[in-house]
């Protein structure tokens, strides 16, 4: 950045998107966590946060580099959405997906799902 100029980063909670699908606008529901980086004089820039430790920087978004103190406020406003009733729901709603997932793969094993060939061949593709 060139002297005088200034980077705000925002982090929202998205929870409704809206997608384009075969020309229709569906809205749906959504929990997901959106962090943009706005420098004065360049717009918006585009990437992900992501550590990183060279050049003085803690962190970085695109080619933006965050510094060590305003890392630590990112990962705080970020915990704050981590907090959030939606963000917690929405968590807990993904870990019990995951755990009836499990149930239910291991119930198709038993009864003789072969995760080889993907249908009940009771290890016969093997032979």
């Amino acid at each position: 950045m060139k002297s005088g100029q200034t980077a705000t980063v925002t982090i929202t909670l998205v929870t409704e998107k809206t997608l384009n699908a075969d020309g229709h606008k569906v809205t749906c529901a959504a929990c997901e966590k959106k962090i943009t980086a706005n420098v004065t004089g360049l717009g918006d820039i585009a990437g992900h946060l992501k550590a990183y430790d060279k050049k003085g920087a803690a962190a970085r978004i695109g080619k933006l580099g965050i510094l060590e103190k305003e890392y630590k406020l990112i990962l705080s406003a970020i915990s704050k959405i981590e907090t959030h009733p939606i963000w917690v729901a929405d968590v807990a709603k993904k870990e019990a997906n995951l755990a009836e997932h499990k149930t239910r793969r291991a119930e198709r094993k038993e009864n003789g799902y072969c995760e080889k060939c993907g249908s009940y061949c009771f290890g016969d593709c093997e032979s």
